[in-house]
C-alpha cells in the first residue's frame, strides 16, 4: 500500500473526483424539523450542572459541497445566538477558509476550541466548547481508513479519526469525543445495514473508537458524538450497545444512545453515553434535530444548513 504522505493538492484532487463517485448522496439527507432553539425551549427545565451537547456533519468539502460559505456563516450566527448549547462536535469541516472563519466567529461564545489536524492534513473534525479543556485535546487517527485504489470515495485521503477533549463541565469533568466513520456508498440503505464492501473498515474504526474511549476515559463516563454511518438496524449498532464486545480485557460497558423520539430509520448521527463504574450521564432533554431553518444560498435560493441534521441533547451527571 502506498504512503499517505501526499501533498494537499492530491487530497483536493480526490475530493474533486468524489463529485462523480458512486456515493448516492443527495444534498438533503433527510428533512430537518424547524424547532425552537434549545435555550428558549418552553419545555426546558435546565439545571446549572446540565450539559447541552450537539453534533453536526457540515458537509464542508471544497469543490464538492454546495454553498459552503453561506452555510458555515449561518451556522456561526445560529450558534452564537443560541444560549443553550455548551459543546459541539463537528464533522466534515474540511474547507479551510470557511472553517477558520466559523471558529473565529464562535470564539466569543465558544472560546475553547480544538481543530484537529493529522500528519496527512485536516481530519474534518473539530470541537468547540463554552467550558475549558483540562490539558491538550487529543487526536487518534484510524489505522484503517479505506481503499486507496478507490480515491473517488475520498476516505483514504480524508484523515478521519477520533477527536477528544477533557471538558471541565459544571456537572463534573467528562471526556468528550467526536468521530466520523467510513461511509457506505451504497444506493440501498438496506445494503449498508447488511454490511457493504466498506463494512470491514467501519468495523475496524469502531474497534479503534471503542478502545480509545476505554483507554482515555478509563472507568469514568464519557460522551461520544458524530456521524457513525450506520443505522439502528446495523450489526455495528448492536455491537456498541452490547457489553464487552471489544476489547475484552478492559472496562467495556455497553454504550447508551441518547434517545430521539420518532427518529427516522435512516438516522446515522448519534449522541452516545458510555457509562462509568460509579456514574453516568442521562438525558434531561432527549435528543432532537435543531437548526432546521433554511439558509439563503449563493444564488438567492433557500438551501439546508447541511445534508445532515444537527442533533442536540441536554445531559445530566448521575452518580
Amino acid at each position: 500500500m502506498p504512503s499517505r504522505m501526499f501533498p494537499a493538492r492530491l487530497i483536493l484532487a480526490a475530493a474533486l473526483v468524489a463529485t462523480v463517485g458512486c456515493k448516492n448522496r443527495n444534498y438533503v439527507l433527510e428533512a430537518c424539523p424547524v424547532r425552537p432553539l434549545l435555550g428558549t425551549s418552553a419545555a426546558s427545565a435546565r439545571q446549572a450542572s446540565d450539559l447541552r451537547v450537539m453534533t453536526l456533519n457540515m458537509w464542508g468539502i471544497n469543490y464538492v459541497s454546495a454553498d459552503i460559505d453561506a452555510r458555515f456563516d449561518a451556522l456561526a450566527d445560529r450558534l452564537s445566538s443560541d444560549d443553550g448549547i455548551d459543546v459541539v462536535g463537528f464533522e466534515e469541516v474540511w474547507a479551510d477558509a470557511p472553517r477558520q472563519r466559523l471558529l473565529e466567529k464562535l470564539k466569543p461564545r465558544f472560546p475553547h476550541q480544538a481543530d484537529f489536524q493529522t500528519e496527512y492534513g485536516r481530519s474534518g473534525l473539530a470541537i468547540v466548547s463554552r467550558h475549558a479543556f483540562s490539558g491538550a485535546p487529543r487526536f487518534i487517527p484510524f489505522p484503517q481508513t479505506g481503499k486507496w485504489w478507490k480515491p473517488w470515495t475520498g476516505e483514504w485521503f480524508g484523515g478521519k479519526g477520533i477527536g477528544a477533549a477533557d471538558l471541565q463541565a459544571p456537572g463534573g469533568a467528562v471526556w468528550f469525543f467526536v468521530t466520523h466513520l467510513h461511509a457506505c456508498y451504497e444506493k440501498s440503505e438496506g445494503a449498508c445495514d447488511a454490511d457493504d464492501e466498506y463494512g470491514v473498515y467501519r468495523g475496524h474504526q469502531l474497534e479503534t473508537l471503542r478502545a480509545a474511549v476505554n483507554e482515555i476515559a478509563g472507568d469514568e463516563p464519557a460522551l461520544i458524538v458524530g456521524d457513525f454511518n450506520f443505522t439502528k438496524a446495523s450489526k455495528y449498532y448492536l455491537a456498541l450497545t452490547t457489553k464487552g464486545v471489544f476489547p475484552p480485557d478492559s472496562f467495556d460497558p455497553a454504550w447508551q444512545r441518547i434517545d430521539e423520539p420518532a427518529a427516522p430509520a435512516r438516522r446515522i448521527d448519534y449522541i452516545w453515553v458510555r457509562p462509568g463504574r460509579s456514574g453516568t450521564w442521562t438525558a434531561s432533554e432527549e435528543a432532537r434535530a435543531v437548526f432546521g431553518e433554511p439558509v439563503r444560498g449563493s444564488n438567492g435560493t433557500e438551501v439546508p444548513l447541511s445534508d445532515h441534521c444537527a442533533m442536540a441533547a441536554t445531559l445530566r451527571r448521575s452518580g
